[in-house]
């Protein structure tokens, strides 16, 4: 909840802009720590962490460096958790990463649905999933296994999809030979409205023979619009309100 809190009193969020050239002030640093209330040891360790992170940045051409959360354990500040993103433009001055640039990009599959608002991660079952929401998302995933199926794919749609964006992550299921049925769960809120993906879907089925039956499941913002496109564009859906129900359905056809 730390950007809500953020959003609300700007005052609680401590910055301290990096100098072109790297060189922060000792005295900047020392300020900076003593607002966030660290002194002795424990400031200290974080001094040596934060010109880390600075020598990483620039030897790396990072365009992010993130450390959260950042602990302090017996006066040590310890990263539980980073992340870094390198700029891609800047490859060719870091032969180093060449491994991981090609793992980055071993499956295309991943990449043109990231590039499409969605994220995406492949798996081996044959139940291709279509959902709105990590969390979710997660969910569904389980409740598949559960039903005694296996999922094809873990989906994402984020908030910001259009319906165009969501035909192509339809259209990555429709084109993988092993996924057998499709898993539609989708809860409209926020800025994704349950029509809005009921109209990728149909935008995806029109652009290709291939007629996966799909279990149709949507609650929330426009949900009986949602439903009504699949029926009147004679999509090869089932609707189900149940999800526990739509899971064993999707699993069963997929056998």
């Amino acid at each position: 909840e730390f950007e809500e809190q953020a959003h609300a009193d700007p005052d609680i969020l401590e910055t301290l802009p990096l100098p072109a050239d790297g060189d922060l002030a000792e005295v900047d640093v020392a300020g900076l720590l003593e607002r966030v209330g660290l002194g002795g040891a424990a400031a200290d360790s974080v001094r040596d962490l934060i010109a880390g992170i600075v020598r990483a940045a620039f030897a790396t051409d990072a365009m992010l460096i993130e450390i959260n959360p950042l602990a302090i354990i017996a006066d040590k500040a310890v990263a539980v958790d980073a992340k870094l993103i390198i700029d891609d433009n800047a490859l060719h001055r870091h032969p180093e990463f060449e491994a991981f640039a090609q793992e980055a990009r071993r499956d295309e599959t991943e990449r043109t649905a990231h590039a499409n608002e969605i994220n995406f991660v492949r798996m081996s079952g044959n139940v291709g999933l279509v959902v709105n929401g990590a969390g979710l998302g997660l969910a569904t995933n389980d409740l598949v296994a559960d039903a005694g199926g296996s999922p094809a794919n873990f989906m994402d749609i984020r908030t910001t999809a259009t319906s165009f964006q969501i035909a192509q992550g339809v259209q990555l299921l429709l084109d993988d030979p092993k996924v057998k049925s499709i898993l539609v769960n989708v809860h409209g809120g926020g800025m994704t409205e349950c029509d809005t993906v009921a109209e990728g879907i149909s935008f995806a089925y029109a652009r290709t023979e291939r007629r996966v039956p799909v279990v149709f499941r949507a609650a929330g913002q426009n949900a009986s619009w949602a439903k009504t496109i699949v029926k009147d564009r004679r999509l090869p859906c089932e609707i189900v309100d149940d999800l526990a129900e739509a899971a064993s359905r999707a699993v069963a056809l997929a056998k």
